[in-house]
This record gives C-alpha cells, sequence and structure tokens, in this order.
C-alpha cells in the first residue's frame, strides 16, 4: 500500500498541472479579449457594438452587466448596435411609407 505522503504529493502535482493547463487556456482566450475583463467592463470601454458583443458573448452570464434591460443585446447605445429583437450586428431598418394628408 503507497504511503500517504505519495499520494499527496501525486495529487498535489496533478492539480497544479491541471491548474497551469487552465491558466495557459484562459491566458489565450483573454487576449482576444479587451483589457477590461481583468476587472471591469461597462460599455464606455468600448468603441463599437462588435466589441461590446464580443465580450458579452465570451461571458454569458453577463458578469460586466452589459445588456441592462436583458434583452440580450449588449451596449444598445453603440455605434451599430442592432434594434432591440434583432440580434443581427447592424440595425435593420424598417422602410413605412409616411403619412400623407390631404389638401
Amino acid at each position: 500500500m503507497p504511503r500517504p505522503a505519495l499520494i499527496t504529493t501525486a495529487l498535489i502535482s496533478s492539480l497544479l498541472v491541471l491548474a497551469l493547463s487552465k491558466y495557459q487556456e484562459l491566458s489565450a482566450f483573454a487576449q482576444d479579449l479587451p483589457a477590461c475583463v481583468k476587472s471591469d467592463c461597462d460599455c464606455d470601454d468600448f468603441s463599437n457594438w462588435q466589441e461590446a458583443k464580443k465580450v458579452f458573448d465570451a461571458f454569458p452570464d453577463d458578469r460586466f452587466g452589459l445588456d441592462g434591460d436583458g434583452d440580450g443585446i449588449p451596449c444598445e447605445n453603440l455605434p451599430s448596435a442592432p434594434e432591440e429583437g434583432n440580434s443581427s450586428s447592424s440595425k435593420s431598418m424598417s422602410l413605412t411609407p409616411a403619412s400623407v394628408s390631404s389638401p
């Protein structure tokens, strides 16, 4: 039967290897995201909606509160944000006839 110290050492080594591999995965992942993900992002950190959407998609729990109204669209005030209910990356334009009053 192995000694408890040997089992403990093997377990700690395994956990360290696992932690290091997860850290490397997260580091590679974070390289594609803005620096604010290391602390706290808000809509003012982004110059357009696509940047905010990238962070929003990376953190499905919306830990930064980018979707204030809970409609699934983060930072709706940024340029190129879709209208409510439209999850595409650009605003849709609705064409409706203008009202014309007769003389």
